[in-house]
């Protein structure tokens, strides 16, 4: 069974479906009182993956609109 490629618009809902993923996940840590180092650097991780996701979006998107003109 094959895949069919996944077209833009696909790749931008998948890179926002991430960076909503890892907002919650963020939202989630800043719950957690008393954190620890490893918690501490859990959210930094996330954090970072989360402005890469907002940045890969935002990235697709103008690639996307580039392609409609």
């Amino acid at each position: 069974m094959t895949k069919e490629p996944k077209t833009i618009d696909d790749l931008q809902c998948d890179a926002t479906r991430l960076h909503g993923v890892l907002q919650g996940l963020n939202l989630l840590l800043d719950e957690v009182t008393g954190a620890t180092p490893l918690q501490n650097a859990i959210h930094a991780l996330s954090a970072q993956g989360e402005d890469m996701a907002d940045v890969l979006a935002n990235e697709i998107d103008q690639l996307s609109a580039g392609m409609k003109k």
